[in-house]
């Protein structure tokens, strides 16, 4: 054998030595995965707006199975990041204000920003406000007719 191919054949025996898969690089969606995907599309494909939405791409969407035959989806509007510039401020006891540095940023919803769609596990894991009118959009799909059933923005308080 020769040394070159000796030294390679004994460096894939060397625990570590062999090149692992990147762990950044996504493994393929699984079966249940590309299940979701197809449902999300069919429904996005068949969704008409209510009035007042703004269109579906502002929207951070969550979708879930509400029972086996219905699939619930919920739109957001993510909250806005603050415009360059502004600050914050501190109350004083004595009615006075200074400025302070502001908190670092929360993403609301966290992790889905505008555009960007997620199927999670049921209602619970889905955002939730209790008026704000088309900042949610709350969906209800049949999967036996595969039709929308409703597609209404929230109420007001």
């Amino acid at each position: 054998m020769k040394p070159g191919l000796l030294l390679a054949a004994l460096l894939l025996m060397v625990p570590g030595a062999a090149p692992r898969p990147d762990p950044r690089t996504p493994s393929p969606p699984s079966a249940e995965q590309r299940r979701q995907m197809r449902l999300m599309d069919a429904i996005e494909s068949k969704l008409t707006l209510p009035p007042g939405a703004q269109p579906l791409g502002d929207y951070a969407r969550f979708y879930a199975f509400e029972t086996p035959g219905k699939v619930i989806a919920i739109y957001v509007i993510p909250e806005p990041r603050e415009p360059p510039g502004e600050g914050c401020e501190e109350v004083t006891a004595d009615g006075n204000s200074h400025p302070v540095a502001c908190p670092p940023f929360r993403a609301w919803p966290p992790g889905v920003p505008a555009g960007h769609r997620r199927w999670v596990r049921n209602r619970r894991e889905m955002p939730w406000m209790a008026d704000g009118g088309c900042l949610q959009i709350s969906v209800t799909y049949d999967l036996q007719s595969g039709k929308i059933e409703e597609a209404r923005c929230n109420g007001y308080a």
